[in-house]
């Protein structure tokens, strides 16, 4: 079937406008690939989540106590809402494993002894779990297993209640529990420097006296209770055992940073492909308005004809259908691609028994729906009033502009300009809705462009502040209880310490009216240098002698500013309720905490001087030293090191905010082109005639051509600082959006930035130019100059 007239001439118009309308295709389809990417990664995590959690009985509310007889499992079973209860046994210890030389923390959880139906099941990757009635054998995290190159059959080192054991790994597993594996008081996860074990409850409860006992339970609550009220009845009961507070799931702490990433994940997949989509629909609408602009005489030809409206329109309307159709494929496509990548990134922290990354179809339809959106919404007005066109008003040339004495000229400074700047600034003050429109989508480029920079400025500056000024220690060592602060000599002592600061943690949750969170206390001792609190300069702070400091974040989550009062209930020893004055703030950029004089933290939780742990200076080639030393001390629970800390920080978290930074900034620059791009073409083909005519009276290429590339580059300069501005906005928004309580980034752009978008955009304009200059050095002045009907 040969096509149709119509059909043709659409061929012909898409050939002719095919740079144009490729541009616009990939400034649609960047804002397709965006929306593509945040929502097929938050679906795909999201399906993964909910699966592991279904199959393996994740539980509702978690529970910890220093000891309950097994006997008071019963009165949790018969709480109202309570649907299953599992008592278990957890504790701390740590590991040796061939071939590692730093000291390795762990953390035992107790499985049940038969092979019972019971919460949070553990999904076995490799091997078995340990046979029941076994002393020797456990299961460890899938991820632990695969940093030290742990298989079934290997045997590992651990130090349990101060004695070291020999076990046997018969398995690798994973759990709901922790998808998100911290060490205690860390806010990354390092799988080379925690694991998990699991081993049965008998093997647990011998090793930690705990025989008929536990210190751990986690229940399901059944549907439509008040889990409130759950959660008071089980605090009542354990109050009595040393319970700490039962928590429902929302507040578990590797759900809590599984919810965060992904509301951060929902909020930049909503933001970012508006902007793209809202510069893409003006692109459309110029674009189009243009070309029917000038095809006014075949628009009354095809009328004169007997095309009716609606053909006309249903004519140009292909066109933007055509467009769309590109744009939502190579958004797919890129969305894939990318969504792919940042799975393989989640992956990588994030265990989940099957995480893959999926496109559902209705995000397939939306996707396409999106592009023909913008696609249509753009062109609407221009498709109406093409197809509204009466033929004889058609075959009229359209009114030619009122012309009058620009600003300049009134004020007498006009004649001091050459011809070609005069008439590029009449070309643009006499088109102001045009000329600001240019300057906007030009504008929305740099600001794109600079807000993905500025991210990855950002995530530097929060790296160098808080893992330089706020923390300046090497190494961080925790003792599996608290001692006097004597023992800080021993610290001192140690192979290889410079300097050693004691620092006393206390679990507590703070209060203020409705709202509360969970967080650790830690003591500070005046004159720490090791790690002080910072403000938004890496500045030291002072904490004061009385009251607490919390950090900014913190404080905006309870509500508080200085001098307002918080509840403090404090969750071990004899757990006293006080209400203290918040003194300060300070700045940090991972997780929730507050600060307190050391001394009065002792007076606080009823207890003479103590410490947990200490902050260490140490000469580094004598670590390897101080390691073998730590791993051989029973007392110790932990050691962190800030380097490690740092690493695994930009490993994970840095990743994956410099992967979206990255395309960010790449389907930015893409915006830049396609929009000065289009500019350029637009005001070749409008003043075409005019440029043309100038050449038949004389002038030469360079001149006309200052005319055409003067008003182009003039709109990108004046675009320039606009972007910035709009940017640095752009920025701050974005960074507002991916606040949570896990991370917060500073809003930071150094001047090399600034300076690199105004270079990108400078560049795209010159670029963009010189391609419209090659076209305009060929412009067929015969045809251009033909008189019109």
């Amino acid at each position: 079937m040969r096509p149709s007239p119509l059909d043709r001439k659409l061929l012909r118009d898409l050939w002719s406008l095919r740079g144009q309308l490729f541009a616009i295709s990939l400034v649609v389809a960047s804002g397709v690939a965006t929306f593509v990417t945040m929502q097929s990664t938050l679906g795909s995590l999201s399906i993964a989540m909910d699966d592991s959690y279904a199959r393996q009985v994740f539980a509702d509310v978690f529970a910890r106590l220093e000891r309950a007889p097994e006997r008071v499992k019963e009165r949790l079973a018969q709480v109202p809402g309570v649907a299953a209860v599992d008592t278990r046994v957890v504790a701390e210890v740590t590991l040796d494993v061939e071939g590692a030389t730093e000291a390795i923390s762990g953390r035992m959880v107790s499985i049940p002894d038969d092979d019972r139906p019971h919460l949070i099941v553990p999904h076995v990757v490799r091997g078995r779990l340990p046979e029941p009635g076994s002393y020797d054998e456990v299961a460890v995290s899938d991820a632990f297993a695969k940093a030290h190159g742990l298989l079934p059959g290997d045997t590992l080192e651990a130090v349990i209640n101060e004695r070291s054991v020999e076990l046997r790994l018969v398995g690798e597993v994973m759990t709901p529990e922790y998808v998100y594996a911290l060490a205690p008081g860390s806010v990354v996860p390092d799988d080379r420097l925690f694991g998990i074990l699991w081993a049965r409850r008998k093997m647990l409860a011998a090793s930690f006296n705990m025989e008929g006992a536990f210190n751990d339970v986690v229940l399901t609550v059944a549907r439509g209770s008040n889990i409130d009220g759950v959660l008071r009845d089980v605090d009542k009961i354990l109050d009595p055992y040393g319970g700490l507070t039962a928590i429902p799931r929302v507040d578990q702490e590797s759900h809590w940073f599984l919810t965060n990433e992904f509301n951060q994940l929902r909020s930049l997949g909503s933001m970012l492909p508006a902007i793209f989509l809202a510069v893409a629909t003006f692109l459309f609408a110029v674009v189009l308005s243009r070309m029917i602009a000038q095809q006014r005489e075949e628009i009354a030809v095809m009328k004169a004809f007997g095309y009716h409206d609606a053909t006309v329109g249903m004519h140009f309307g292909k066109l933007v259908v055509v467009v769309a159709v590109l744009a939502a494929v190579l958004g797919l496509l890129a969305g894939d691609r990318m969504g792919s990548g940042m799975v393989d990134i989640y992956r990588q922290y994030f265990r989940f028994p099957d995480l893959e990354h999926r496109i559902p179809s209705r995000l397939v339809v939306l996707s396409i729906a999106i592009a023909f959106g913008a696609a249509v919404f753009g062109a609407a007005r221009a498709v109406k009033r093409a197809a509204g066109l009466p033929p004889a008003e058609a075959m009229r040339p359209p009114a030619p502009p009122t012309f009058k004495p620009t600003t300049l000229e009134r004020l007498g400074l006009g004649r001091r300009l050459p011809v070609a700047a005069r008439i590029v600034l009449r070309n643009i003050e006499r088109q102001p809705v045009r000329s600001g429109v240019s300057v906007l989508g030009t504008a929305s480029g740099g600001a794109l462009l600079l807000a993905g920079l500025s991210m990855v400025d950002s995530i530097d500056r929060a790296m160098d502040l808080q893992f330089r000024a706020a923390q300046r220690e090497d190494v961080t060592v925790t003792l599996g209880s608290p001692r006097a602060a004597g023992s800080l000599g021993e610290f001192a002592r140690l192979p290889g310490v410079r300097h050693a600061e004691p620092f006393r943690i206390v679990a507590s949750r703070l209060r203020s009216g409705p709202r509360s969170r969970r967080v650790a206390i830690e003591g500070f001792t005046p004159g720490g240098t090791l790690r002080p609190p910072i403000d938004e300069s890496g500045r030291p702070r002072p904490v004061p002698d009385r009251g607490i400091v919390l950090t900014e974040k913190l404080a905006d989550v309870l509500g508080v500013v200085p001098g307002d009062r918080v509840i403090v209930e404090i969750l071990e020893g004899e757990r006293p309720v006080v209400d203290v004055e918040v003194t300060d703030t300070y700045a940090s950029f991972v997780g929730l905490s507050a600060r307190m004089d050391a001394t009065a933290l002792s007076r606080l939780v009823g207890e003479g001087p103590s410490l947990s742990g200490a902050h260490l200076l140490i000469d580094v080639e004598r670590k390897p030293d101080l390691d073998r030393y730590l791993k051989e001390t029973p007392l110790v629970a932990g050691v962190g090191s800030r380097l490690d800390a740092l690493r695994r920080f930009e490993e994970s978290t840095a990743e994956s905010m410099g992967f979206m930074a990255f395309f960010l900034v790449f389907f930015a620059s893409v915006l830049v082109v396609g929009v000065v791009y289009n500019d350029a073409r637009v005001a070749l083909a409008e003043r075409g005639r005019e440029l043309a005519s100038m050449r038949v009276l004389g002038y030469r290429r360079s001149e006309i051509s200052a005319i055409l590339l003067g008003e182009l580059w003039l709109l990108a300069l004046i675009a320039i600082p606009v972007g910035l501005g709009l940017g640095w906005l752009l920025a701050w928004a974005t960074l507002q959006s991916m606040d949570s309580e896990l991370f917060q980034l500073p809003l930071v752009v150094y001047p090399a930035t600034y300076a690199r978008v105004s270079l990108v955009v400078a560049g795209a304009a010159v670029v963009a130019g010189l391609v419209v200059r090659r076209r305009l050095d060929h412009l067929d002045m015969i045809e251009v100059l033909k008189t019109r009907a």
